[in-house]
């Protein structure tokens, strides 16, 4: 089976009150990832860069926190994480035994290549990680063996 997917969409956020409306979705520790900061930077450059690597992901150049009591001009979801491509392979192979029984053997592996696909940066721009890739979004190759008797 093979699975290919865009990029996970994501907001890069700051975690302030720059616009002074009093909003608190942006402080707890329990808010969702998507309340974690309502307040967006201004965009002033280009966020994309030829060879992305986690250690720097995107242009932070291309970000700037906004005046004082404005929002920034960054749209939600603005930016794309890294495209999903997964190959799980299998492999069946049935022995007869006798007449009316038969020995199946399997193999199978989730993740064949062992393509690593990352996860999505850490979009909150005063963090120290701003930009930074810190996880993977597929787990590593498993492989399965079995054995089934049927009769």
């Amino acid at each position: 089976m093979t699975a290919i997917q865009t990029g996970q969409p994501y907001t890069v956020t700051i975690r302030s009150d720059i616009a002074n409306t009093m909003n608190s979705g942006y402080r707890g520790v329990s808010a969702t990832r998507d309340r974690a900061g309502y307040m967006r930077p201004n965009l002033v450059g280009d966020p994309t860069l030829p060879n992305p690597t986690p250690a720097l992901w995107f242009n932070k150049a291309a970000f700037a926190v906004p005046a004082l009591y404005t929002f920034g001009n960054l749209g939600r979801h603005r930016m794309r994480g890294d495209w999903t491509r997964n190959f799980d392979l299998s492999l069946f192979r049935q022995f007869r035994i006798r007449e009316s029984k038969r020995v199946e053997f399997r193999a199978e592996a989730f993740n064949a290549f062992n393509t690593p696909v990352f996860a999505v940066p850490t979009e909150e721009y005063l963090n120290p990680n701003f930009g930074k890739v810190l996880g993977t979004r597929l787990r590593p190759r498993q492989l399965q063996l079995g054995l089934k008797i049927v009769f």
